[in-house]
């Protein structure tokens, strides 16, 4: 049964068909949703990183507008893909908790653009399949390598075995991949078919949500990359191994120092597979008129409750995937469309479901986007350069499903507000607040030293966990 919304939706979307708005080639601009999993926010060289080389996504970030202080919905996959497709706080639909995934009661943003002329295409992870939506049944066309899969076993062909062909290959699997070469590396496939997409569909708009399993875990290299690195590892003198790892009691065990040389292999195939992507979009002359949005789903895997393999450092930013410090939520994040959004940087904080939203508001796909019932808001105004509407928007987060064995997160919810952000570890009756313009490490709790700002903040995080029924376990 379509819910109010739905059934709002999908009278819109009937209206923009019957009225034949199918857009023309030459003034509608392509859209590339490039979205990386679990890359940190220092995770890309422009960032002062110097084990990791990334010259494409540099280059393009250079000429692109890049937002400081971009956020995920979430520090998990899941949560946060949920956040991009629908445009909601994944919390509102408990989810983690008692949700897994869409659900076709949900509507999705990605429909707007096929309604209105786009060709349709997803290609890579889709991780929000276990009540049966896949991207198919979401406004995609075209929907390639997209299932239950949250990462692939290995990222060599057959992608659903470990490499030796045993152990633990049990579903969910990788599906609707063509079949390839024995040790054919994943990044690699995916890319070659977001190629030829474009090179297919040069003659329409599309848009493309490229959904990389990189950098995600397992952490598998393409060998000459990992020689590469293994040597670069090896001439780097500051290295101190006895400083690379750092215990703390809410966080566990923190990398501190980037130098995993497999993890560095695999981003120098993201990096490649974006600069394949630029070249295709010159060679077949729609590169000028075509909208890249490059993001991450949440933080880089920096902490473990166990002795599992760690991939990266977040620092100066405090722990990663699965919590809510800044290593877990702040992404790399920026958008690029020639002569229309300019190469800057601003502090203006996004969050990860206001993306798709900004599309549809920047290429004119609705009107007002105010009429959509969502928790998103719309930056086109901001790549635009044109006054903020949203200024003091407070952002939330709320994460019930801790993996304390796994990422050594605790349940907490957040809410970032202006310069001070507010933690609170509820089941362990904690509260922290800090000043993020000041203290970007989040090493210094004004709880005590700030009772009025940490009160309010409380009563607001509180006030919104009630308006949406957060789930606790």
């Amino acid at each position: 049964m379509l819910t109010k919304k739905n059934k709002w939706i999908t009278l819109f979307i009937g209206c923009l068909i019957l009225i034949n708005c199918t857009p023309s080639k030459d003034s509608t601009p392509n859209i590339v949703f490039f979205i990386v999993d679990d890359l940190g926010w220092m995770d890309v060289s422009f960032r002062d990183s110097t084990f990791y080389e990334t010259p494409n996504i540099d280059d393009l970030s250079s000429r692109s507008m890049n937002f400081s202080q971009a956020y995920a919905s979430h520090p998990r996959c899941e949560p946060s893909r949920y956040s991009i497709i629908t445009g909601m706080y994944p919390a509102r639909v408990k989810l983690p908790g008692k949700v897994k995934g869409l659900t076709y009661n949900d509507y999705f943003l990605t429909n707007f653009f096929k309604a209105s002329g786009y060709k349709t295409i997803f290609i890579g992870k889709w991780h929000l399949s276990l009540n049966g939506v896949y991207p198919e049944h979401a406004g995609f066309d075209i929907n390639i390598a997209g299932g239950d899969a949250g990462a692939p076993k290995s990222y060599f062909y057959p992608y659903n075995y470990v490499k030796s062909g045993s152990g633990k290959n049990k579903p969910p699997f990788i599906n609707n991949i063509p079949k390839t070469i024995k040790g054919k590396y994943l990044t690699d496939q995916l890319t070659e078919i977001s190629v030829d997409m474009i090179k297919k569909y040069s003659n329409e708009p599309f848009f493309l949500l490229m959904s990389h399993y990189g950098v995600h875990t397992p952490l598998e290299s393409k060998q000459s990359y990992l020689n590469e690195f293994d040597q670069k590892k090896n001439q780097k003198q500051v290295i101190d191994s006895i400083n690379n790892i750092k215990f703390s009691a809410w966080s566990g065990e923190e990398k501190l120092i980037r130098n995993n040389p497999s993890y560095a292999g695999m981003i120098k195939s993201i990096d490649q597979s974006l600069g394949k992507i630029i070249e295709a979009l010159k060679v077949t002359k729609q590169f000028d008129n075509t909208i890249i949005v490059f993001t991450s789903d949440h933080g880089g895997l920096s902490n473990r409750g166990n002795k599992r393999a760690l991939a990266t450092s977040n620092y100066p930013l405090r722990a990663g995937k699965g919590h809510l410090y800044e290593g877990g939520i702040r992404i790399p994040h920026f958008v690029f469309w020639k002569d229309k959004i300019n190469n800057s940087w601003t502090d203006y904080q996004i969050i990860g479901m206001d993306h798709l939203l900004s599309l549809i508001d920047l290429i004119n796909l609705v009107p007002h986007h105010d009429l959509l019932n969502i928790d998103g808001r719309s930056y086109a105004d901001i790549l635009l350069g044109k006054d903020l509407e949203h200024p003091d928007r407070p952002l939330f987060w709320h994460s019930p499903i801790p993996r304390s064995k796994s990422t050594g997160d605790r349940a907490s919810s957040a809410i970032r507000k202006g310069n001070y952000k507010l933690i609170h570890f509820y089941e362990d009756h904690l509260f922290e607040l800090y000043d993020i313009s000041t203290d970007i490490e989040e090493k210094i709790n004004l709880v005590n030293h700030e009772p009025k700002i940490a009160s309010e903040m409380k009563d607001h995080l509180q006030n919104w966990k009630e308006s949406i029924k957060a789930y606790h376990r």
